[in-house]
């Protein structure tokens, strides 16, 4: 039938949409330069010390001068990866994140708005996601906030507040993994003074619970408090 025609033909603009992302996004070795390798030997002094530095190890003036590493996760994770997979390891982790961040925001896009103007509009933003997908800590706040988005959405729209209670274990990982993770919960704050303004009170005490787990979560990382506050001090 013409229906299933036409399915077929969106699943298979679909895929090789995910394709075309998926080509930009494998680099050559020399390619992933940057702070890679500064990256990779704190990941190393993390995973053998059992402890994340405090002051700036790489300074040869001021070695002793305060650092709070806002993203040591994510450098204990990109070595662990390189000392099993090599840079080939982290290309493959860096493709497949961008690619759950690009299906995430696409099926939140999808259910509002219309196919065709959809897919124009995503593969001109192919072309900037490709500007910053190099290994670095910034990939994770990506994948984590296409996921608090696509959480906020089904609670919004589809009244499905399940995805909800996830969001203050992935804020948790979030704090430790880049210095974006001050975006999580002003986002459900946001969320939340939404449902006030729409007089949606059914649900409001779930967000109300999650809004502090959430807030609670940037608490938990190496510099307490000091840490929580570092994005406004930057």
């Amino acid at each position: 039938s013409f229906h299933y025609h036409l399915l077929v033909v969106v699943i298979c603009i679909f895929l090789l949409l995910f394709g075309l992302l998926a080509v930009f996004l494998i680099h050559n070795f020399d390619s992933i330069g940057q702070d890679i390798g500064r990256h990779l030997k704190i990941g190393e002094i993390i995973w053998q010390t059992k402890e994340v530095p405090k002051t700036n190890l790489f300074s040869f003036t001021e070695p002793d001068f305060p650092f709070f590493n806002h993203h040591w996760l994510s450098e204990v994770i990109f070595f662990g990866i390189f000392s099993w997979f090599g840079f080939t390891g982290l290309i493959l982790l860096i493709l497949f994140l961008v690619l759950a961040t690009f299906l995430l925001l696409f099926l939140i896009a999808k259910k509002h708005s219309r196919f065709w103007p959809l897919l124009i509009s995503f593969i001109f933003s192919i072309f900037i996601f490709i500007q910053r997908t190099e290994v670095r800590p910034e990939i994770f706040s990506f994948v984590i906030l296409s996921f608090f988005l696509f959480a906020v959405f089904c609670a919004k729209y589809d009244k499905k507040y399940k995805y909800l209670w996830v969001l203050p274990f992935l804020q948790l990982l979030w704090t430790n993994l880049h210095i974006y993770f001050f975006i999580g919960p002003f986002f459900i704050l946001s969320f939340f003074i939404d449902q006030l303004a729409n007089k949606k009170y059914e649900y409001i005490k779930k967000t109300i619970i999650v809004l502090f787990l959430t807030f609670s979560a940037i608490l938990i990382n190496p510099n307490g408090i000091q840490g929580a506050l570092l994005p406004f001090r930057v």
